[in-house]
């Protein structure tokens, strides 16, 4: 991950990322349980399996690894931010457990556990940060430590979802996946500015708002959900899954002046999260693959 990205969670963390971003329904200032949901998620995946040796590749403040050793895991993490290491070892200490359990590191460089020495490794919302290199780094380094009958499951940035947006996102979607198919320079110009002049928002959501995008801030790539078995492939990995989170009743441009579409949304995780249509107005899914 690149220098820009490590100041920005660690000044996260200092300014109490925990607090601002968990406690949907006591903290006025969560809109949505966006990590509620995806831990709800992560544990629904591995509750059937054995359990054992667990690492979390870029374990942030730690809420998903946390969960995962109350309910007897094995597990440990690393991450990138200083900051966010000493509070994923806070909230540990808070539940009994290890802080040692995490340490600070890339998970582009997992030399610090054997080969084949972990049955599951999650790693989630952090894929995207990295530069292709690093990204093939990153699976080479996750599919040494896995064992043959381990698991990998990744959570990623939905890229069908910027079409549903209906926003400078779909423009930028249209832009950047399909019309270099079929137009090159100020071809692809031109036919961005039809596809954008089609649209009655396609300069939103705006930069700053609580409405805005990470993506704004921060380098991110997507991944498409139907074509990303075929990428896990050529890193050594099979997808036997797909689950979707963070659901959308309606373009979130609407949300602002209709906030009950939010509770909606959420009302509707569970259901809809293996639906095809989660497909596109999920912002982000989560991949469960296993080693080839």
């Amino acid at each position: 991950m690149n220098e820009k990205t490590r100041n920005y969670w660690n000044e996260e963390a200092s300014k109490g990322h925990r607090q601002k971003a968990y406690g949907y329904g006591t903290n006025p200032s969560v809109r949505y349980p966006t990590y509620e949901v995806r831990r709800e998620r992560i544990l629904e995946l591995l509750q059937d399996r054995p359990r054992g040796r667990l690492l979390d590749a870029g374990c942030g403040s730690a809420d998903v690894l946390t969960h995962l050793l109350d309910q007897g895991w094995d597990g440990e993490g690393i991450d990138f931010a200083p900051n966010m290491v000493t509070a994923a070892q806070a909230l540990l200490v808070e539940h009994g457990h290890d802080p040692q359990r995490v340490r600070e590191g890339s998970i582009t460089d997992l030399s610090a556990w054997a080969d084949k020495s972990m049955d599951v490794v999650v790693c989630l919302g952090v894929m995207g940060y990295l530069s292709p290199a690093n990204q093939e780094k990153t699976y080479a380094e996750i599919h040494r430590v896995l064992k043959d009958d381990g698991v990998l499951l990744l959570q990623h940035i939905n890229g069908l979802f910027d079409l549903f947006t209906m926003n400078r996102f779909t423009v930028e979607f249209y832009n950047r996946e399909l019309l270099p198919h079929f137009f090159s320079g100020q071809a692809l110009t031109d036919a961005t500015a039809m596809v954008a002049a089609l649209l009655t928002n396609a300069e939103l959501p705006e930069k700053g708002t609580k409405f805005a995008s990470i993506r704004d801030t921060l380098e991110m790539t997507t991944e498409i959900p139907f074509a990303y078995a075929e990428k896990a492939r050529g890193f050594g990995f099979r997808e036997i899954d797909q689950i979707f989170l963070r659901m959308h009743t309606l373009p979130p441009m609407l949300f602002a002046e209709h906030p009950e579409l939010e509770q909606l949304s959420i009302d509707k995780e569970k259901e809809l999260c293996r639906h095809w249509s989660a497909r596109l107005f999920a912002a982000g899914f989560i991949s469960v693959l296993e080693k080839m």
